[in-house]
């Protein structure tokens, strides 16, 4: 099985996605709305809304299963053999690997946080391992186009911080000159796109894009986020508390470290495919299948 096989194969077996008989990726839409239901469960609370308790893999299972992701992510990038930067294969192989070392440090500082309580920062963090994941979908398909939209768009922002600095600051004029130089030189890049995660999504066709979002409701205030931090009265009359530090319900760590797994593993999945490997390494499908076993399980 080839590592972009492997990929699909995650989200067909899950349930995200079906295969219509030309071979096509469809989207399902109706199971898709079903597993984000999880995702709302406390704001279904807030409205007066219960759930029923199912049984599923706890806490301990799947942070086993996502500490011991570290390492196979350590394995790929020790056992790379990319050395120096070359032709353009290779530097797209780097730029894969600099992104895998990125997931394994946002990993890292996800769990972190798990393990302080921080349940929602931790969510909010596990956004970047998503960015990643688009990233290298990026380059899987794009190649040297995707490398040189990656260069536009830094281009472009580079030059919207320097036209900021100008009108914020005040520099002596031969500073002003230099910059104003600089913006001239540069002007080819002004029309570059922007990578959004919403546009690279839209570029590859990436359905986890919708994980993304989902995380990014918690990154940001809303009727949502605020509520997990106020405790509804339990007798007539009390107004009600405000915590400081809201506890989590084991259910919505499993599903936080669930959806945090599922990115890192693409990572793993996809940097192995710009390496070259033309079947996925044994041991890095048997990670993929233990995490849709432990997803199967979980039933989210």
């Amino acid at each position: 099985m080839t590592p972009q096989q492997s990929t699909d194969a995650i989200f067909i077996k899950l349930g995200f996605l079906e295969m219509s008989a030309y071979g096509h990726v469809a989207i399902a839409v109706q199971r898709w709305l079903c597993w984000l239901c999880s995702c709302f469960f406390r704001a279904a609370a807030w409205v007066g809304v219960r759930r029923k308790v199912r049984a599923m893999p706890d806490v301990e299972t799947w942070r086993a299963f996502a500490d011991g992701l570290r390492p196979e992510g350590l394995h790929i990038l020790a056992t790379s053999d990319v050395r120096e930067i070359g032709d353009e294969k290779t530097r797209i192989r780097i730029l894969g690997l600099m992104l895998l070392s990125r997931t394994l440090s946002n990993l890292k500082s996800s769990l972190m946080l798990l393990d302080a309580g921080q349940t929602v920062e931790a969510r909010i963090l596990a956004r970047c391992c998503y960015e990643n994941t688009l990233w290298i979908q990026g380059l899987m398909h794009g190649g040297k186009k995707f490398m040189d939209e990656v260069i536009g768009d830094h281009m472009k922002h580079r030059r919207i911080s320097m036209r900021a600095l100008l009108k914020g600051e005040e520099f002596d004029e031969a500073r002003e000159q230099k910059v104003r130089q600089w913006l001239r030189d540069t002007k080819n890049w002004e029309t570059s796109d922007t990578l959004t995660p919403g546009a690279i999504a839209k570029k590859v066709g990436d359905e986890a894009y919708i994980f993304y979002r989902q995380f990014s409701l918690d990154a940001h205030p809303s009727i949502e986020t605020l509520n997990r931090y106020f405790v509804p009265s339990k007798a007539d009359g009390d107004r009600g508390t405000i915590d400081v530090e809201p506890e989590f319900g084991s259910d919505e760590v499993v599903e936080t470290l669930n959806l945090l797994c599922l990115p890192v593993v693409r990572v793993f999945l996809g940097v192995s495919h710009l390496l070259g490997h033309a079947e996925t390494p044994p041991r890095l499908q048997d990670v993929a299948e233990e995490y849709k076993r432990l997803t199967i399980a979980t039933k989210l």
